[in-house]
C-alpha cells in the first residue's frame, strides 16, 4: 500500500522496492495503459477498464494488451506473459502432475484440470446452453456447442479453405494435407492421425462395443454414435431452419434440410456430370455406372443399388411371409 504514494503523475514509480518482488520494471507500453485512480485506490486498464489492487497483478494483465511474455522455458524457448504459466509449463517437461483425484487416483499437472476431472465423477454440468438447454461440464465445451446453433466456424484450413467449430478439429484436419498419419493398426495397418482414433477403429476387429445407452441398453463403438443414438430417446428438437421454422432433433439432419432451400448441390458425378444434394445419393447413383446392386432381397430375385428401395420392397413381401408361416 506505501509504494502508491508514490504514483507521481500518475505514472508507475521505478519499482526497485522490493514490495514488488523480482519482477522486471514495467516497459513504456504498460506505463501508457496503467492508471491509478486516487479515489478508489485502484489500478485501472486504460484498455479494458479492468481494475487491479496489487500493481504485480495490473502489469500481468497488461501484458494482454502489449503482448509482451518475459517468461521464457529453459527447455523449449517457448515464452509466457505470467510467471505462474511458466511454472505450470515445466511440469510438461518435468512430468510432475501434483494434484490427485481422491476417487481413481489420476493426476493432473494443473488444479483446474483436476477440478473439471472430478465433475466426471459427480456428474456436475454447471454450463447451460441459453437455446437447447444442454449442459456441459466444461465452460469451452459450451462455446464449441453454440456454433452449432449460430453456425460460426472461425477456424479456417489455410490449405482447402475447409473451416472449422473448434481449433482442435483443424490441426487434426491440417495433417491430411501433410499426410503425418503416426499411428497404424497392428491387423489391417490401417493408418490414422489420431491415436484414439486408431483405438476406437481396433474395436473394430475385436468387436469390443463398451459403450451403453442407460435408457435401452444398447451397446455401441463410438462415443459419437451414442451421443447421437440418446437423442433418439427424447422429443426435444433443438435445431430450427431459418426458412421454414421446421425443427429437428439433430444438427446435421437441419445441415441436409438447408440444402433443400439453397437448391444447392455439391456432390458431382465423375462419369456423367450429375450433381446431388447427398452423398449417399451420389454413391448409389455411381453404382448404376458400374453395373452394381449390391443389396439383394432373400425372398425373391430382386436387386438394387439403394437400402431404401430394397426395404421397400420388403415390406411389400410381409403379408406373404405371415401367411405362409401361419
Amino acid at each position: 500500500m506505501h509504494m502508491r504514494t508514490h504514483w507521481k503523475d500518475r505514472t508507475l514509480p521505478n519499482n526497485n522496492s522490493s514490495t514488488f518482488g523480482d519482477t522486471v520494471a514495467p516497459t513504456t507500453d504498460q506505463k501508457s495503459i496503467i492508471h491509478f485512480d486516487d479515489c478508489t485506490r485502484q489500478y485501472v486498464c486504460r484498455v479494458c477498464g479492468k481494475r487491479y489492487l496489487r500493481l504485480q497483478v495490473m502489469k500481468g494483465h497488461v501484458r494482454c494488451h502489449t503482448g509482451e511474455r518475459p517468461f521464457i522455458c529453459d527447455v523449449c524457448q517457448r515464452a509466457f506473459s505470467r510467471r505462474h504459466r511458466l511454472k505450470v509449463h515445466k511440469r510438461i517437461h518435468s512430468g510432475e502432475k501434483p494434484y490427485h483425484c481422491d476417487v481413481c487416483l489420476q493426476a493432473f499437472t494443473q488444479q483446474h484440470q483436476l477440478k473439471v476431472h472430478k465433475r466426471t465423477h459427480s456428474g456436475e454440468k454447471p454450463y447451460h446452453c441459453d437455446i437447447c438447454q444442454e449442459a456441459f461440464s466444461q465452460l469451452r465445451h459450451l462455446k464449441v456447442h453454440r456454433r452449432t446453433h449460430s453456425g460460426e466456424k472461425p477456424y479456417h484450413c489455410p490449405t482447402c479453405g475447409k473451416t472449422f467449430a473448434e481449433s482442435l478439429f483443424l490441426k487434426r484436419h491440417i495433417r491430411l494435407h501433410t499426410g503425418d498419419r503416426l499411428h497404424q493398426c497392428s491387423v489391417c495397418e490401417k493408418k490414422f492421425v489420431q491415436s484414439y482414433k486408431l483405438k476406437e477403429h481396433m474395436r473394430i476387429h475385436s468387436g469390443d462395443r463398451p459403450l451403453t445407452c442407460f435408457i435401452c441398453e444398447r451397446t455401441f463403438r463410438y462415443r459419437s454414435s451414442l451421443n447421437v443414438h440418446i437423442k433418439c430417446h427424447s422429443d426435444q428438437l433443438s435445431y430450427c431452419c431459418n426458412f421454414c421454422g421446421r425443427m429437428f432433433r439433430f444438427a446435421y439432419t437441419l445441415r441436409v434440410h438447408m440444402l433443400i432451400h439453397t437448391e444447392d448441390k455439391p456432390y458431382n458425378c465423375g462419369e456423367c456430370g450429375k450433381t446431388f444434394r447427398h452423398v449417399s445419393t451420389l454413391k448409389e447413383h455411381v453404382l448404376l455406372h458400374n453395373g452394381e446392386r449390391p443389396y439383394a432381397c432373400h425372398v425373391c430375385s430382386y436387386t438394387s443399388v439403394s437400402l431404401k428401395n430394397l426395404k421397400r420392397r420388403m415390406n411389400g413381401h410381409m403379408p406373404f411371409q405371415i401367411f405362409k408361416t401361419a
